[in-house]
């Protein structure tokens, strides 16, 4: 084998290897703090559980300061700070987001719900928005594309790194509906702004 076939296999090993970990570290902290007490027979909280589910991307950051000094990544904390109106936009978008997608991917359960009258805002829901609006997605930009798609982009062309990175990230978050279709899509795009910005 020669050393350019070496350096592809490496770097596709390297960006497995880190999106192995973004995934793992959340989900053992999961277990660890919300499964493993519920089957030992403790009764925890909605609050409790939303809170682990909110802190679980948190773990990421060890992750993505761990591959950042060992793959020696640059750029990715050079990132400007976003104007007062961007960081509005995105909030109310995400809010949008987090109270219209459930009606829209499970509709029947939703009206279920809200016939029932079950529907409400709790804390549990601050915890998870917070989780899922903020944590999160930063956690995820952080990873896909500052870092996979950094290493792969040092090998490989833009188009195979938009790609492959882009896949990646579906795969991750797939639930085998169609919606990973327009996941994926999304996931080309804020690859691609990513690239142009």
């Amino acid at each position: 084998m020669n050393y350019t076939t070496e350096k592809f296999k490496m770097n596709i090993l390297k960006v497995v290897l880190i999106t192995g970990c973004s995934v793992l570290f959340p989900i053992i902290f999961v277990a660890l703090f919300g499964t493993l007490p519920q089957y030992w027979g403790y009764t925890l909280s909605p609050v409790y559980m939303s809170s682990i589910m909110a802190i679980g991307p948190l773990l990421n950051f060890p992750v993505i300061v761990y591959f950042t000094r060992k793959y020696r990544i640059v750029g990715i904390f050079e990132m400007k700070v976003p104007t007062i109106q961007v960081v509005l936009l995105l909030f109310l978008l995400s809010i949008a987001l987090f109270v219209l997608i459930p009606p829209i991917l499970h509709p029947v359960e939703f009206l279920k719900e809200l016939l029932k009258g079950k529907i409400n805002v709790k804390c549990c829901v601050c915890c998870v928005f917070f989780g899922k609006v903020f944590i999160a997605p930063v956690t995820e930009e952080i990873i896909f594309r500052g870092m996979i798609y950094s290493i792969l982009k040092r090998t490989y062309s833009r188009r195979f790194s938009l790609l492959f990175s882009s896949l990646l990230f579906t795969l991750v978050h797939v639930d085998f509906t169609s919606g990973s279709f327009l996941l994926f899509i999304y996931a080309v795009l804020f690859c691609w702004i990513y690239d142009k910005t």
